[in-house]
């Protein structure tokens, strides 16, 4: 019997010979595509194996960390105490014993005053830094989200007094330079942390100090 073959077009034939000469080029193709997909994923695993391995260091050194501020602060606390305790002993003696001896003498009154006024400073000053070393763990406190502020309703004339009070010891090194203190009467009252506050203005009491040998050092406050 005699067997019939299909028609084929000469366009048919030559799209068909063109795809078959093009599948070599396709396959490469595709190949080098998959070659870069494969090269990109080894790329992203090396660079998530070496982020978990920075966050592992992270997490080691914040706990290190922890760990020395908790120490530093108890070793701390003990002796801040002991000066607490100590200038409020010294402070009773000498107002019991030795400043009724300087009634006679104005100089010896104006000394004894002052003596009074650096003992008072000690102890309230190693009563402040003793709640900052309460709330040295602030950062670790921070960072489990449990922070908190101590705000209380802070006269202004008064912190500033203290402020001012507590950096004059440094004037001892800076002859030339006078600090001053201007304060509007009648300030109202606001709501803060009295130690984080007074732990800011006396950071920049200290670097005004420290960069100024001649001239004046102001604290002032007003309203507008």
């Amino acid at each position: 019997r005699e067997v019939i073959q299909p028609m084929v077009s000469a366009s048919e034939a030559v799209r068909s010979l063109t795809w078959r000469k093009s599948m070599p080029a396709l396959r490469d193709s595709h190949l080098r595509e998959v070659d870069e997909i494969n090269q990109a994923l080894r790329q992203l695993g090396h660079a998530l194996s070496e982020a978990d391995a920075a966050n592992t260091r992270f997490l080691d050194a914040a706990q290190a960390r922890t760990h020395f501020t908790s120490l530093v602060s108890h070793e701390l606390r003990t002796p801040l105490t002991s000066m607490r305790g100590f200038s409020k002993m010294v402070r009773k003696e000498f107002d019991k014993f030795f400043a009724p001896l300087a009634q006679t003498d104005e100089a010896l009154v104006k000394k004894a005053e002052r003596i009074q006024g650096n003992l008072d400073i000690i102890g309230r000053e190693s009563q402040r830094l003793s709640a900052l070393i309460n709330d040295v763990l602030d950062v670790a406190k921070m960072e489990s989200g449990r922070m908190h502020w101590h705000e209380d309703a802070v006269n202004l004339e008064e912190l500033f007094r203290h402020t001012k009070e507590a950096i004059s010891g440094e004037l001892h090194e800076k002859p030339g330079v006078r600090l001053t203190l201007s304060v509007e009467a009648g300030l109202p009252r606001v709501t803060i942390d009295r130690d984080k506050l007074q732990q800011v203005l006396l950071n920049l009491l200290n670097n005004a100090l420290k960069f100024t040998d001649e001239g004046v050092v102001g604290l002032s406050a007003w309203t507008e």
